[in-house]
């Protein structure tokens, strides 16, 4: 495994299986960011500490207006595994060009290098978390906010 805890079948292993959340985060507002963030668990009791989490960020300018574009990551081991973003133009490990959303994928020669497009069309940052946590098999225990839940119907 060399420097990582892991390996790429671990990581895809990891994101396949079923995780669970508390609950939904409230947004925090940290120096120029907005964050939401959480531990996640194995087990629907959660009382594992794995060293996974999940955290979505969003950039805010100078009039305090949120960017529409926020940035998701899922964390095993102090590593990032995972990681949603955008960019104009991402150059991918094996010269691919991909634009605008995309995932990063763990793979153990590229790290975090490998990139794949997906499609987003502008979301929250509450919305982009539950794609996040949709996406990456990850479940809510606890109740999700009931404002949250009318914003997404």
């Amino acid at each position: 495994m060399g420097e990582f805890p892991f390996t790429q079948v671990q990581v895809d292993e990891l994101v396949q299986k079923e995780k669970y959340v508390l609950s939904v985060p409230r947004k925090e507002k940290i120096n120029n960011k907005i964050r939401m963030g959480c531990s996640i668990f194995l087990e629907k009791e959660c009382k594992i500490d794995i060293k996974l989490g999940i955290e979505v960020n969003i950039a805010i300018d100078s009039l305090f207006r949120e960017e529409i574009r926020p940035s998701g990551v899922l964390i095993w081991h102090g590593q990032d595994v995972r990681r949603i973003n955008w960019k104009l133009q991402k150059r991918n490990a094996n010269g691919e060009n991909i634009e605008n959303w995309h995932e990063h994928i763990w793979r153990d020669e590229e790290r975090m290098g490998f990139v794949v497009p997906i499609e987003i069309n502008n979301p929250s940052i509450e919305e982009f978390f539950l794609m996040c946590l949709e996406r990456w098999n990850i479940k809510i225990v606890g109740e999700v906010q009931p404002m949250l839940i009318e914003r997404i119907s």
